[in-house]
């Protein structure tokens, strides 16, 4: 996602290398929740299973990274676009940081390089358990089209302008590869 936000700024006006911190940091908070859960006091010291504390996860991380970005002393700019990657709307208005934080993390996932593993990878070697969660939460940190509508419209993104950007996020994804 931080290597696609360089590659969306190439066509907006946002500082790429910023953009290249947010997209490092935006789901920190996915981080700090597991970190937060494996720190558990008591008798149950086990961490709770992945499995079943995923989708809950998903729904705190924006929160989770916010509260890790104000604590850090993170800048706002970059502290809203951890907080608002999937929702881009920040007191009705579309946040450009956010927005292309949110462009970046969807295009990272089309190009197969999400938080949820292809079909094809790895999950042989996954309980059937593990494959059902797999298949189940294809949604999980992803944003609604409404959501990446608001994205390319606030990065004043046209059909040409996205095009070149999904290209050449291809080949910049190719090259990390």
């Amino acid at each position: 996602t931080a290597h696609l936000c360089r590659v969306v700024c190439k066509y907006t006006e946002i500082e790429g290398e910023y953009a290249f911190m947010a997209g490092l940091l935006h789901d920190v908070g996915i981080a700090g929740t597991l970190l937060a859960l494996s720190d558990r006091k008591g008798p149950r010291r086990q961490p709770p299973s992945l499995i079943a504390i995923w989708p809950a996860v998903d729904r705190v991380h924006q929160r989770a990274g916010e509260l890790m970005a104000d604590h850090w002393g993170l800048p706002a700019e970059l502290k809203l676009a951890v907080s608002a990657h999937h929702q881009v709307m920040v007191g009705g208005h579309p946040h450009p940081l956010a927005a292309t934080v949110c462009l970046a993390n969807e295009l990272a996932h089309e190009l197969d390089c999400g938080v949820i593993p292809k079909e094809s990878d790895r999950l042989q070697t996954m309980s059937e358990l593990e494959k059902d969660c797999v298949r189940s939460h294809t949604a999980v940190d992803r944003s609604g089209p409404k959501t990446l509508e608001h994205a390319i419209t606030a990065l004043r993104l046209g059909e040409p302008q996205l095009q070149l950007v999904r290209e050449e996020a291809r080949e910049r994804i190719e090259q990390l590869d």
